[in-house]
């Protein structure tokens, strides 16, 4: 893997620090230089199997090295940092500038997620945007007809899931002592990789299963696109007035828009099927703030406006594989071209924003504020008819959203404040099932530090939403005519949030959160009846002068949501007919549990030579899903709970400073995690799931690689100048 700093962000620091270190050559001052490095290496013991532990980060067994190097004088100033040097998710940033002058900043990113190691496909060359077969085993299945797939996956070619996003930019800030400013900065991000993709296939297997429509496979999709972004800001800013006028040009690539894979239920013929990606897009906003402060009432205005828009062109493919005479062991495939009303795709999306806030402090307890918030997103982009058979066309999504709302808070005392404030939003939108919202929320909140050892706040929030649905007498879905989709749907909300920091004795700290929240939907038949939340969380700090420090955190959530459901296979779906063997309703309850706790000690062994760190967290997560019918069509009986995203994770981590010389630290450290992952879709996994004695779907082994024991040690050289 190349592990290399890309040429033009080398050159681009350098000519920036080139351009600092003239200017600061040109000041009679000194310029200190400061600065530290770290050299270390680390021993990493079965933890480079698992991609959950290498997820978003790389500490593979080897060398790590992080580096920092500064310069201040007064009028200048100059930083380069430097994070994991040499490795998958290294960091590189140069700041400098001259104060009340000029800004710089020059930067390299590299971020990598690893989703799943030493995955299988019978695809040759995954990650292209062509997949033909070919195995490990050197057979090779580029040849007019599609030969069997083996199913036993020691035959097949190993392969990462894995994606680099690779960040570059500059950005330079410019005033010259004056009131009027320029901003400019620009990146490009480029990302590559493999993800799975999940796919149906549009073919019907010519093997045992010729009447089963849409078999799944897994898919290794390749990811290689490019974005490049550029900023450009200008205005005026005083005590008084800020006025500030922005543009901002973006523009996506994406290398395969389309992708063609062999189809593995087809052993007679050679066909391939399309799975699309995102499709290249161009996108430019304008923008303009401003703000008046030293108004009457001690008062302040702001403002800004906004327009955005994102366009792009797809050509899409209408030849596609069909196959006919599906009754029979081998059907007979062919190409079908698709009837449209155009032959492209023309997409165009607008947003355009304005918002107004006012804020006074009329006196000096009374502070208040009122604003008003406007999005509008216009969806201009082309609707696709297909004519093939019966005509079906694609939607477009517009909405319209609107909220203004007011704060008013008062001092009764230098350490008692209470405020109060309500909010109305209307949203109106192009939904099938919803097309008008409207919220009314208010709150109020008291915070007291009366007392010398203890702050408390506490916080209560009702929100009440309303939503204009289809008229459930006249749907003319059954679907839309009794359920309700829970992100839009009619509901009452409570939430209150506790705070409270404790101070019992001089070394000691305690922090008390809790947070509660309440949805109760209402006015419908079928979807999300009700969900709720408790949240509770404790931190404890215990300061031992010149022994130890004791910390300690508890944190537990637990998300209880109900809904309803009618399983209708023929007769009537109306939610209060008699229940049969055919229609009857489901109650579904699903609880989510989770755990977390930890302690932490940081004690110095020998004062100013020898310090020890130690750390251990657990965390857990039991998620549960219960259901019931009715039994006999009379009373309720229960299906066992179905587990599901459950995991624990526990980590310790052990650390000693020792400091070896003046500017010399040397670091000894073990770190162990434990991670463990549940769920049914995982339990008894294979590569292929049959059904009778053939293939039915082709999976990779995406995500299966989650559990994992690792020990770390490592060992660390410091040293600072």
């Amino acid at each position: 893997m190349r592990r290399t700093i890309p040429l033009i962000t080398i050159m681009t620091a350098l000519l920036f620090i080139g351009i600092g270190s003239s200017a600061y050559a040109a000041d009679a001052k000194d310029f200190p230089i400061t600065g530290a490095v770290d050299l270390g290496v680390r021993n990493l013991q079965e933890g480079d199997a698992s991609a959950k532990f290498q997820e978003y980060r790389d500490v593979k067994t080897g060398v790590f090295t992080n580096m920092r190097f500064g310069g201040d004088n007064g009028s200048y100033y100059m930083n380069m940092t430097g994070e994991n040097v040499g490795r998958d998710d290294q960091f590189f940033e140069v700041k400098g500038g001259q104060y009340g002058s000029y800004d710089y900043s020059v930067h390299y990113n590299e971020i990598i997620h690893n989703l799943s190691f030493g995955a299988k496909t019978f695809y040759a060359n995954p990650g292209s945007s062509n997949l033909s077969y070919g195995y490990a085993n050197g057979s090779d299945a580029n040849a007019t007809y599609t030969p069997t797939v083996p199913t036993n996956a020691a035959d097949w070619n190993t392969f990462d899931y894995s994606v680099k996003r690779k960040d570059t930019g500059a950005a330079m800030d410019f005033s010259f002592g004056t009131p009027f400013f320029v901003s400019l900065d620009a990146n490009q991000i480029e990302s590559k990789g493999v993800i799975p993709w999940g796919v149906r296939s549009a073919l019907r297997s010519d093997k045992i299963n010729s009447g089963n429509t849409f078999n799944q496979l897994d898919v290794p999709m390749p990811i290689d696109s490019r974005t490049n972004n550029l900023n450009l800001k200008a205005g005026y800013n005083t005590k008084k007035y800020t006025l500030s006028l922005g543009g901002s040009l973006s523009k996506f690539d994406n290398k395969n828009p389309y992708v063609t894979f062999r189809n593995p239920y087809v052993s007679s013929e050679s066909w391939s099927e399309y799975v699309s990606e995102a499709a290249d897009n161009d996108y430019y906003k304008l923008s303009a703030q401003g703000s008046v402060r030293q108004l009457p009432l001690n008062s302040a205005l702001a403002l800004q406006v906004g327009y955005s828009q994102l366009k792009n062109d797809v050509n899409f493919p209408t030849t596609l594989s069909t196959s006919t005479n599906n009754g029979a062991a081998n059907p007979t495939y062919s190409s079908v071209t698709l009837t449209t009303n155009k032959p492209s795709f023309s997409g165009d999306i607008t947003y355009q924003t304005a918002s107004v806030a006012l804020t006074s402090q009329p006196v000096k307890a009374l502070d208040t504020k009122v604003y008003y918030n406007y999005l509008r997103k216009e969806n201009k982009s082309d609707i696709i008819t297909f004519t093939n058979t019966t005509s079906v066309s694609t939607e477009v999504y517009n909405y319209r959203k609107s909220n203004f709302g007011a704060d008013v808070g008062y001092k009764f005392s230098p350490k008692t404040k209470a405020t109060v404030g309500y909010e109305f939003q209307q949203v109106d939108r192009t939904r099938v099932d919803a097309d008008n919202t409207t919220d009314n929320s208010a709150y109020a909140e008291v915070k007291n530090s009366s007392l010398s050892w203890l702050t408390a706040k506490v916080k209560y929030q009702r929100l009440w939403r309303s939503t204009d649905f289809q008229d459930g007498a006249n749907a003319d879905n059954a679907t839309w005519r009794y359920l309700r989709k829970y992100d839009q749907a009619s509901k009452v909300q409570d939430t209150i949030k506790l705070a409270l920091d404790i101070d019992p004795l001089e070394n000691l700290t305690v922090g008390l959160e809790y947070a509660y929240k309440h949805n109760d939907y209402q006015e419908l038949w079928f979807g999300r009846t009700n969900d709720k939340r408790n949240e509770y969380y404790v931190d404890i700090s215990y300061d031992i002068p010149e022994r130890a420090k004791l910390t300690a955190f508890f944190d537990y959530e637990t998300v209880r949501m109900e809904s309803l459901f009618r399983s209708s296979t023929s007769g009537s779906p109306t939610p209060w007919t008699t229940s049969t063997s055919s229609n009857y309703n489901i109650n579904m309850e699903q609880r989510d549990n989770n755990y977390a706790y930890g302690l932490g000690l940081q004690a110095p062994v020998i004062k100013n030579k020898l310090d020890f760190i130690a750390s251990w967290m657990y965390e857990q997560a039991n998620g549960m899903v219960d259901y019931s019918t009715p039994n006999d069509w009379g009373a309720a009986t229960y299906i066992d709970s179905l587990k599901s995203n459950d995991y624990r994770k526990q980590s310790v981590n052990l650390k000693a400073i020792y400091k070896a010389v003046k500017n010399l630290d040397l670091t000894f450290g073990y770190s162990y995690e434990h991670y463990a992952y549940h769920d049914p879709s995982m339990d008894g996994y294979k590569y292929v799931t049959y059904s009778g004695t053939e293939p039915n779907n082709w999976f990779t082994g995406a995500y299966t690689d989650q559990n994992y024991n690792v020990n770390l040690f490592y060992v660390m050289a410091g040293y600072t100048f």
